[in-house]
């Protein structure tokens, strides 16, 4: 099980950033990611493989002047 935004999400060993975002509908939105506090950079959400217990931030950027 990991935390996503407060809330918890089955895992399993393939999970990547990349389902999890699919998963909640996000798209492809402009956001951050953080696992256990550590930015994930963009490039790496497709082989990034999310540990078990992890907790996962997901920061909408908004964009404006």
């Amino acid at each position: 099980m990991i935390t996503v935004q407060g809330q918890p999400l089955e895992w399993n060993e393939r999970l990547t950033i990349q389902e999890v975002l699919r998963q909640l509908g996000f798209g492809n939105r402009l956001v951050y990611i953080r696992v256990n506090g550590k930015r994930i950079s963009r490039r790496q959400w497709d082989a990034f493989r999310i540990p078990d217990e992890a907790t996962v931030d997901v920061l909408t950027v908004v964009l404006g002047g």
